[in-house]
């Protein structure tokens, strides 16, 4: 009888362990996964970014399923005999498990309308909105999703000095923000010309460098205090320049925003007539630097690319370069939203004759 009872133990503790060890191995797969999909999530949108930046158009892949089936298989043999070691009869149990993964990875290449609407379609201020919400600072998404601000813009062929003032601008109200004189809100309201229409409204605090403030809200001598006393500055989405009641901007599309960060890649002298013309005022410092070189880097946490012979890669210890990627893909994933809203789709038409 003991015998018996030891040759079941044993047999159930060894087919306990296949169990532990085979829902381990599950664990560690699906962690592997999640660091795949992130890694190649960074090295997506980095090759865009340098295909974009020797006139290539982007190709995005989006993984719409993974699948993995794990099946497994189990063996335990019970073995009896004198054992001399024992003073009984010896009992032996030997066992075995394996087990398989049989992954499925689904692509979808991103094209025809939602490759429009998520890369040509201008964002709208919710999406500027959810930005600022979400702790990323004014300064970086208005230089990356706004093309003009209060008549100052962004575009290739304006002005060095127009450019700056666009900086500048966002960098003045950057600096409020971050001191509590001004606080972020929405609403849908009136004073953007339409009763529907959703606007970002920089509201003063009354607190904070009163004279920047001043400075701020002088540029819109049209804005009065309310009967608290407190000034509010909406942001109005309008194709028209500068406004005296409230900060007129217009949107990039991300298509737009990524040709714009590629003016941030280094370019080989190899590549010397392939690239895009970029005037010096024109490279985002402050927002990406991609490195170029023969060999892929070695530094911790860097994201390199290969292409055509070349390695190109963002720094690990690069906070700005990668911050940037980040909001990036986040502004990717929230384009999605616009390929179930006909409003915003492109539409595309035809002259008739």
């Amino acid at each position: 009888m003991k015998r018996n009872w030891l040759a079941v133990s044993a047999a159930c503790l060894a087919l306990s362990a296949c169990a532990t060890t085979a829902s381990d191995e599950i664990e560690a797969r699906r962690i592997s996964y999640i660091d795949a999909l992130a890694m190649t999530d960074r090295e997506e949108l980095l090759s865009n970014i340098v295909r974009l930046r020797y006139n290539e158009v982007p190709v995005f892949l989006r993984v719409s399923q993974i699948t993995s089936n794990v099946s497994t298989s189990r063996s335990a043999d019970l073995a009896t005999g004198l054992d001399p070691d024992w003073d009984f009869n010896g009992v032996g149990a030997e066992s075995g498990i394996t087990y398989r993964l049989n992954p499925t990875i689904s692509y979808v290449p991103l094209s025809g309308r939602s490759f429009s609407n998520r890369l040509i379609v201008p964002f709208d201020l919710e999406s500027v909105s959810l930005m600022l919400r979400n702790g990323f600072d004014f300064e970086v998404v208005a230089n990356l999703m706004l093309v003009s601000m209060d008549g100052h813009s962004a575009e290739r062929y304006r002005s060095q000095a127009d450019h700056e003032k666009l900086r500048r601008l966002a960098r003045e109200i950057d600096d409020l923000i971050k001191s509590g004189a001004l606080i972020i809100g929405a609403r849908t309201a009136s004073s953007c010309g339409d009763t529907d229409a959703f606007e970002i409204v920089l509201i003063e605090t009354g607190i904070g460098d009163e004279t920047a403030r001043n400075r701020l809200f002088a540029e819109f001598p049209a804005i009065e205090s309310n009967e608290q006393g407190v000034r509010e500055l909406p942001m109005c989405l309008t194709s028209n320049g500068a406004r005296e009641d409230a900060l007129a901007v217009r949107t990039r599309s991300l298509l737009s925003t990524l040709s714009y960060l590629s003016y941030g890649v280094d370019n080989p002298p190899e590549f010397d007539g392939f690239e895009w013309e970029v005037r010096e005022d024109q490279v985002p410092n402050d927002l990406i630097r991609i490195q170029s070189g023969n060999r892929p880097p070695e530094g911790l946490g860097d994201s390199a690319i290969e292409y055509r012979g070349k390695w190109f890669w963002v720094e690990g210890s690069d906070r700005a370069s990668n911050n940037t990627l980040y909001l990036m893909r986040v502004l990717l994933n929230l384009q999605a939203q616009v390929d179930e809203d006909a409003d915003r789709a492109v539409q595309l038409t035809l002259p008739v004759n």
